[in-house]
């Protein structure tokens, strides 16, 4: 008697144990089956989205990247050590000297590269507004671009593509401005310093000519602006010594004009203010994207992956 309860105990305690582990009920083996048994399914969806991927491999343009590397001219501001060293003695005789700004000449270039104004004023008036906003191909053995013609027809030389309002035929400075901002790169290495700029393109001469003519505007309108700053301050100098009866004041302040003509003379001289380079950008031989053998690849594996879910759940419900 006491075995066969023994043995009841024990068929109760297997049986409770089965039920509560449901996930002991999946037979491996059966969807290996399963899986194998629709293997036609899974090779239509696999060639079905292999064929997707190939197709969208080939469509995508082939895009260059032209990218210069550039080292940030340290000149050395004597003219705000030499403002501070005579700041105190100016305010006793009632001078408000010119404070110098804390921002480094490298971050204000930086931030003033990837700010909408700069495009507008410098880059935006020196590039060909289709070459941005409406190419359709590049033809390498002719160098030559064609262009969407749906957007802009080259031979009248006018916009005809269909928009809504606010939007105009022609792509407003703003459009262009974004449509900008995802082909321009910059990169700064915080270790060395140095500036990488890049641009990408279907068409590696326009990629490089738009990498050089960035770099000169960016050095051009600096050095355009602190040529007007020292002219101002130089102006500011002689009017506070004029107005000045203190021998000490005339002295420090003949000393700051001397150090402002020096730094005007050096932004005079110096064409490459803010950056210089290190490797110019080149016209690049090879494309950086698309990579079409790994789209392909994504391609197939996304069939494979959804072809099976389906099946598995279309298995695991008749389960159910």
């Amino acid at each position: 008697e006491g075995k066969i309860k023994n043995v009841t105990d024990k068929a109760i305690f297997m049986e409770i144990e089965k039920d509560s582990n449901p996930v002991d009920e999946i037979d491996l083996k059966e969807i290996i089956i399963t899986l194998w048994n629709s293997r036609l399914l899974i090779s239509l969806v696999m060639g079905a989205t292999t064929l997707f991927g190939l197709l969208l491999a080939l469509w995508l343009p082939n895009i260059y990247k032209s990218e210069a590397l550039l080292a940030p001219v340290q000149a050395e501001n004597s003219l705000n050590r030499t403002m501070q060293s005579y700041s105190g003695l100016a305010s006793l005789a009632g001078i408000n000297l010119p404070s110098s700004s804390s921002v480094s000449q490298t971050t204000e270039a930086i931030e003033k590269l990837q700010s909408f104004s700069f495009f507008k004023d410098q880059v935006l008036m020196n590039i060909f507004l289709p070459d941005l906003m409406a190419i359709d191909s590049w033809d390498a053995s002719l160098n030559t671009i064609s262009y969407d013609s749906s957007q802009y027809n080259f031979d009248s030389s006018t916009w005809v593509r269909k928009v809504k309002l606010p939007k105009l035929p022609e792509p407003s400075a703003q459009e262009s401005f974004k449509e900008f901002q995802e082909i321009f790169q910059i990169s700064e290495d915080k270790d060395t310093g140095f500036i990488k700029i890049s641009i990408y393109h279907q068409s590696p001469h326009v990629a490089k000519n738009w990498v050089e003519l960035i770099i000169h505007k960016i050095n051009e309108s600096l050095r355009a602006q602190k040529k007007l700053e020292a002219e101002k301050a130089i102006e500011y100098l002689n009017l506070q010594m004029a107005q000045s009866n203190f021998a000490e004041i005339k002295q420090a302040l003949s000393e700051l004009i001397k150090n402002q003509i020096q730094q005007l003379t050096l932004v005079e001289a110096n064409e490459e203010y803010v950056f210089k380079y290190i490797d110019p950008p080149i016209v690049e031989e090879e494309k950086v994207k698309p990579r079409r053998i790994l789209i392909v690849v994504f391609a197939v594996l996304i069939g494979f992956i959804s072809a099976c879910l389906y099946i598995l759940i279309r298995y695991f419900r008749k389960k159910v």
